[in-house]
């Protein structure tokens, strides 16, 4: 009997008649940023059962708004197509809440996200490390993380999130299986395991308090998510190659004069050629 998730969101259109997800994957290229932003506000969220904790709502959140309009604004969705389009497909996400121990169970602050479609299918795959627990290596957790993805699919990409800042040992296991030589391909990022682009982000608190002119305090903490793999803020530079220029010195003047002579050689050779010829010629 499958195991019933913890928590579940639905996935609703607050407005029918206004952009949507579906309207700009629809095509892409004609739609503006404010355009795309507008489509995200237009998603609602409605929780259905369970009370998850804080970063659950938010990854939940981030994943169907700001990842959708990242990847849009960046271009990530070219080389990330099937998981960006997907976005638009999900229906409910369904998440479960991992525990530890065989007689007592215990709680673990790690999260398993399935985005599914309307006929239940999961879509997207994603994990949530909201804390690293005491004695757990990070790069053993992303593993085992990847090993319950295998078991899936239909799905068209796979998400992993830790606290800020990402272990390095994590970033170099994603890096390692997902290395390429073709530097356009490294942004489709597709783990080898799983065969769909595996993107890595992190998850920070941020402090976005705001003094207005009026006195008053706007915002206040926050938490926010940064996308860590593939690494967009290092683009291969490719140069033109290196023309070296010489300058042409001027030749001393008796070097021009002897190739003058030598020009000019060839030359009386064929006046004093063709004056034989035609000498031979009168005399017969």
């Amino acid at each position: 009997m499958p195991r019933k998730a913890n928590f579940i969101f639905d996935v609703h259109i607050r407005i029918p008649e206004a952009f949507s997800l579906d309207s700009i994957v629809r095509n892409p290229r004609t739609f503006k940023p404010k355009d795309v932003q507008s489509a995200c506000q237009n998603n609602e969220l409605v929780l259905k059962h369970g009370e998850p904790p804080p970063p659950v709502v938010s990854l939940a959140t981030y994943v169907m708004t700001d990842f959708f309009a990242m990847a849009h604004g960046t271009g990530l969705y070219n080389r990330q197509h099937k998981l960006w389009e997907s976005l638009s497909q999900v229906n409910s996400i369904h998440i479960y809440q991992l525990s530890d121990g065989v007689f007592r169970k215990k709680d673990l602050p790690i999260f398993d996200f399935s985005f599914l479609d309307y006929k239940g299918k999961p879509l997207i795959y994603a994990n949530l490390v909201a804390q690293v627990p005491a004695k757990a290596q990070p790069e053993k957790l992303l593993q085992a993380f990847i090993g319950r993805a295998q078991g899936k699919p239909s799905l068209t990409g796979v998400l992993a999130c830790f606290p800020a800042p990402v272990p390095g040992q994590v970033i170099s296991q994603l890096r390692n299986q997902t290395e390429t030589e073709d530097a356009i391909m490294r942004y489709e990022a597709v783990l080898p395991a799983v065969r769909v682009p595996f993107d890595l982000l992190s998850m920070n608190v941020a402090n976005l308090m705001q003094h207005s002119q009026e006195g008053s305090d706007t915002g206040g903490l926050r938490t926010v998510f940064s996308l860590v793999h593939p690494d967009l803020t290092s683009k291969q530079k490719i140069e033109e190659p290196t023309r070296v220029m010489r300058k042409v010195m001027p030749k001393p003047k008796k070097e021009r004069e002897a190739e003058e002579d030598t020009d000019a050689a060839p030359e009386s050779a064929q006046r004093e050629s063709g004056q034989q010829e035609s000498a031979v010629s009168d005399q017969s």
